[in-house]
């Protein structure tokens, strides 16, 4: 699947540098379209599945593309949630009901 690119004007190759914003594009081309946080790539970094070339040391990486052509992102299934409330859920619980505000009225106005 060829990603086309808005800054060189045609598809990327694979020995094309990207910017961090281009590879998001092409996480979330190659996830089906899904919102990648901008956080992922740093994250696939750390995970050690993008090499990224420091264009100004701590400023500006450019990353190669035949790294970033197969790469997708998953959303996680978030907090896995008990069987049974825990104690701090339902301490929670009874502050929010003992704190929760009255629904306003909307106010009528003579007209």
């Amino acid at each position: 699947m060829g990603h086309y690119s808005k800054r060189l004007k045609r598809d990327f190759q694979d020995d094309d540098l990207l910017l961090h914003a281009e590879v998001v594009e092409v996480i979330s081309a190659n996830s089906g379209g899904i919102a990648v946080p901008r956080r992922q790539v740093g994250d696939l970094v750390d995970q050690g599945k993008l090499h990224p070339e420091p264009l100004e040391p701590g400023r500006l990486n450019l990353y190669p593309y035949r790294e970033v052509k197969s790469l997708t992102y998953k959303r996680g299934a978030g907090r896995m949630k008990h069987k049974e409330p825990t104690p701090n859920a339902i301490r929670q619980r009874r502050y929010r009901e003992r704190h929760k505000k009255p629904p306003e009225e909307p106010e009528l106005k003579a007209g």
